[in-house]
């Protein structure tokens, strides 16, 4: 089913909103809003939350990992926000470390192989010249730099 408001608000989601946050960030997807979560809660082995989305992701500016004013003023429609930055004043160390581990893996995962599998698996309609390459120099550049990039987060967070 979609997500309501209400299952953001569950503690046991709290990671998982805060990884979906950074995620949309590092991809630039700034129209998961209220009216448009994009986002399927599902329950069996324990609660997730399974994203989906088109069109709107990886306009990625020439420093990626920075946000000019109306990026950051859409930082904070997104979804996820609000409990979040909830989340944030009560927990600060513990949603940062979240944050810092989700760029981590992100700088682990990120590599040769996972470019030759999406080159692979992606279909080339999907795609206009030069896409893959500008997506995968926005992404290098927000991995080069992110400790700014994780800065950024947090200070629109608090």
């Amino acid at each position: 089913r979609q997500v309501m408001v209400q299952d953001l608000k569950k503690p046991a989601l709290w990671s998982e909103i805060c990884r979906i946050f950074c995620f949309d960030l590092l991809i630039r997807n700034f129209d998961r809003k209220q009216a448009n979560p994009n986002l399927l809660f599902r329950t069996g082995q324990g609660p997730q939350m399974v994203l989906i989305d088109h069109e709107m992701a990886f306009k990625h500016p020439k420093q990626p990992w920075k946000f000019n004013k109306d990026e950051r003023f859409e930082m904070q429609q997104h979804l996820c926000f609000a409990p979040l930055k909830e989340k944030l004043t009560q927990d600060y160390s513990r949603q940062t470390q979240t944050i810092h581990a989700f760029m981590n893996e992100v700088d682990a995962q990120i590599n040769t192989n996972f470019w030759q599998t999406v080159q692979t698996n992606v279909p080339q309609s999907w795609l206009k010249p030069n896409d893959l390459t500008a997506i995968q120099q926005a992404i290098a550049g927000i991995i080069k730099h992110k400790t700014e990039f994780i800065k950024t987060i947090l200070e629109v967070l608090t």
